[in-house]
Parts: structure tokens; C-alpha cells; sequence
């Protein structure tokens, strides 16, 4: 099973007025917060300010973004954990100090403990003595993963610093694409 795909968007004009939107539009979406690392971003206001960019970006591609998600971590290492999933992938977009860390996926024998962000989303817990790493990659362009299968994040850079991506849902299952 393929965990990740690297997506060839013309994805740079988009993020970077998606950073601009983040730091002095919406500068709340920069903060962190260990417990609610995920920002919900209304959509309509986001598309009022970036949807040539975005319309530019997924040229070409044969779905549409139904939920766009702010996550921003301060952490060195993240819960190994599974994502709410309306679909199986999501698009992942880099946009502050994402090239020095690396999304980790497992293979778990453990059972998972449901959870409730403070936003709403569900996810599961996994305790990672009872998890093996089995792929990563480093977010340095568009990539679609598989929110459902174990994952964390780990940093390598400096944790003042806030790493910040923004997810991205599809209207569809993309997980053709990964197969």
C-alpha cells in the first residue's frame, strides 16, 4: 500500500497568499496550541481571497476542495494518531517551517483511543510502543496521504519556530491516486 503521492500543483502563488491570509488576515490561525493544533478556515472567506490562486493551483485536476484546515505545531514529536475521514486523503500544502520535519506513517497492533478536539474533529490515539514505522516524507510540496492510517509528526528544527500546513479535503475519495 502507498501511504503518500507528491501531487505536481502549481501550488507556490496559493500558499503563498494562503500565508499572507494566515499572518495578517486571519493572524489568530498562526498561534499554537498542543491541544488544538487544527484550525477549521471558513471557506467563503478564504475563497474571497484566494480563489484565483487556488481555481490556478488545481487546473487540471479532477476534484475541488470541500474543507480547508489550518495546522500549526510548536512540538518536536506528535501523537501517533488517525484523522477524521470524510474521505480517505486529504492534500497537504506546505507554508511555514514544514522542510524540517517529516510525517512518519505505522503499522499498529494497538487498540486506538477515540478523541475530540477542542475544534470538533475526531481522531484516535495510538500508543506508539505498539507501532512500527513504515514510510515517510517531508513536506516540502502538495502531497495526498491517507489520514487514516497511523501517522505523527516529527521535527527536527527548532520547536520556538511554528511549522504551519494547511489541509486540504477533497469532495471525493482520491485514494485511486495512491494505488
Amino acid at each position: 500500500m502507498k501511504y503518500f503521492k507528491y501531487l505536481d500543483l502549481d501550488w507556490k502563488p496559493f500558499a503563498e497568499k494562503l500565508g499572507h491570509y494566515v499572518t495578517h488576515i486571519r493572524p489568530e490561525m498562526s498561534r499554537v496550541d498542543p491541544y488544538d493544533p487544527v484550525i477549521l478556515i471558513d471557506k467563503e472567506d478564504l475563497l474571497k481571497y484566494a480563489s484565483a490562486e487556488l481555481d490556478n493551483m488545481l487546473a487540471g485536476v479532477d476534484f475541488k476542495i470541500e474543507r480547508f484546515m489550518m495546522f500549526s505545531t510548536g512540538r518536536n514529536l506528535g501523537q501517533i494518531h488517525t484523522d477524521e475521514n470524510i474521505v480517505p486523503c486529504r492534500l497537504n500544502i506546505p507554508l511555514f517551517n514544514c522542510e524540517n520535519s517529516e510525517t512518519r506513517f505505522y503499522k499498529c497492533s494497538g487498540i486506538p483511543e477515540p478523541g475530540v478536539q477542542p475544534n470538533g474533529l475526531r481522531f484516535e490515539k495510538i500508543d506508539e510502543t505498539k507501532c512500527v514505522q513504515v514510510d515517510q516524507f517531508c513536506l516540502t510540496r502538495p502531497v495526498l496521504f491517507r489520514v487514516g492510517v497511523p501517522h505523527n509528526i516529527e521535527r527536527f528544527d527548532n520547536p520556538t519556530s511554528i511549522r504551519i500546513s494547511c489541509t486540504m479535503e477533497p469532495d471525493r475519495d482520491l485514494s485511486y491516486l495512491l494505488d
